[in-house]
């Protein structure tokens, strides 16, 4: 079994949207995503080593892309 690691996930809901960040506990590195099936992807493959899910179709509204993920280092 390989050594568990802790993430630290926060959840924004409202307005008929939803964002998380998902972070390694001691890494700069943010992972994010803007609907939980890509998030429930990225977890069922694994985590920290698996790729991260490509985004599917643009969704409707202000051009936004429904089920985007970003990484990103802290600054």
């Amino acid at each position: 079994m390989d050594d568990a690691q802790l993430y630290t996930l926060r959840v924004w809901r409202g307005a008929g949207r939803w964002r998380a960040v998902l972070r390694a506990v001691g890494d700069e590195k943010t992972t994010s995503f803007t609907a939980p099936e890509p998030l429930a992807a990225w977890l069922r493959a694994g985590g920290s080593d698996a790729p991260v899910p490509a985004p599917p179709v643009q969704g409707p509204g202000d051009g936004a892309v429904e089920g985007q993920v970003e990484q990103r280092e802290q600054q």
